[in-house]
């Protein structure tokens, strides 16, 4: 049974006398420790501020960004319909105002006479 354990019973007796309580080994045991109280308490804040935060909204930013794009769209149409509508009655102002100058009244003589 000894022979099993034969190859690493030099490592387990030499770990034995090696003393844990090496002043630099227990300065950077410290050390250590300390970094990692100093980690999880800056990991414990990241975490809360990331529970702070306001939920994500950038399906409905893209949402809206489209819907404002349509309306754009068919806000440029209107516009384009009114310069042309306005155009079209100044045109025909113009056309009634040539009418009525070639018809006047003046011009016209009764029938009656």
């Amino acid at each position: 049974m000894f022979h099993k354990y034969a190859k690493i019973a030099p490592l387990i007796v030499s770990l034995g006398f090696v003393s844990c309580d090496d002043p630099a080994l227990v300065k950077k045991k410290g050390e250590q420790e300390s970094e990692i109280a100093r980690l999880t308490g800056e990991l414990e804040i990241a975490e809360e501020k990331l529970k702070d935060l306001p939920e994500d909204r950038t399906e409905e930013l893209l949402s809206a960004t489209v819907v404002n794009k349509k309306l754009e769209a068919e806000r440029q149409e209107l516009l384009d319909e009114i310069e042309q509508i306005e155009m079209q009655e100044t045109l025909l102002k113009e056309q009634f105002d040539t009418y009525k100058a070639k018809y006047s009244t003046e011009q016209l003589k009764p029938l009656d006479q």
